[in-house]
């Protein structure tokens, strides 16, 4: 059993690293859902492939499928707002009118620097989370924008040019 101690430590020592804001977003029984996250990378190209980390006690988390659709969305610094209405379970209501739908029957932000349309390939649980592959169906990206990025409990702009 690990004790709280290291829990505690690792924590802390898990915000040193600097994340990139990303909300994942979904449609399910017609209703929009997206979550805040910071967890997200490449798998394969052979075929293009990412994993996510959903909480599974998070609103999307029961409506990430097998063969379902789902975006991620790579957030611009001027959409911090946009990640703390996503991060709060309170402001569930408030997610939906910032997404739109284009050739996919997936919500996207539009204005956001990166969109990678996905589709559930597998889920795998691990312990409070669930990582989901995700089969990449599409990319839509925006030239000459700063990302925000996630760092130490802050909000942070990642330069044009790095």
């Amino acid at each position: 059993m690990i004790s709280k101690e290291i829990t505690n430590k690792f924590r802390l020592g898990m915000r040193k690293f600097v994340y990139s804001v990303s909300v994942v977003s979904n449609r399910h029984e017609d209703e929009i859902n997206a979550i805040t996250v910071s967890s997200v990378t490449s798998v394969s190209l052979d075929p293009p492939s990412v994993v996510v980390s959903i909480n599974r006690q998070s609103s999307i988390h029961p409506s990430l499928i097998s063969d379902s659709l789902f975006c991620i969305n790579m957030l611009t610094a001027d959409q911090q707002e946009i990640a703390a209405i996503c991060s709060d379970s309170k402001q569930s209501d408030e997610r939906a009118k910032h997404f739109e739908f284009g050739d996919e029957d997936v919500p996207i932000l539009t204005n956001a620097f990166l969109n990678i349309i996905c589709r559930v390939d597998q889920i795998f649980q691990y312990h409070s989370h669930s990582l989901v592959v995700g089969t990449v169906q599409d990319v839509k990206s925006l030239e000459n924008q700063e990302s925000l990025i996630y760092q130490n409990g802050n909000y942070k702009v990642l330069p044009k040019s790095y």
